[in-house]
């Protein structure tokens, strides 16, 4: 299955990590992910921004480990900020009342401003 993360400092705010997800998040692409991210959480550097624009599919360990860096980037007085969700995605976490927890925003531009 297809899946790349890129992690870069975004342009105008260093102090804000831009992860790009794209492909298939599942058991064995969230684990690499996930320690990818806390690697930077615990660096000092936790206000994450996920750009899920080319993401096409999350299973349920994705989500869990969403959700685990979510509640580590608030630990360390960051947040972990959604951006671009395709439709089909921002409904399973309307399903699993996961939209609640997180911020979602349109454009990444307008996560990064979130901050």
């Amino acid at each position: 299955m297809e899946y790349a993360a890129e992690i870069e400092r975004a342009k105008d705010r260093k102090d804000v990590t831009v992860v790009k997800v794209r492909g298939f998040l599942d058991e064995r692409t969230s684990l690499e992910l996930e320690k990818r991210i806390r690697e930077e959480i615990e660096g000092g550097r936790a206000k994450i921004v996920f750009d899920c624009g080319d993401l096409k599919y999350i299973s349920s360990r994705g989500f869990a480990v969403l959700v685990s860096l979510h509640g580590r980037a608030l630990s360390k007085g960051g947040d972990l900020i959604l951006a671009e969700l395709k439709a089909s995605i921002h409904e399973v976490f309307t399903v699993l009342n996961l939209a609640d927890l997180f911020k979602i925003k349109d454009s990444v531009s307008q996560a990064i401003e979130a901050f």
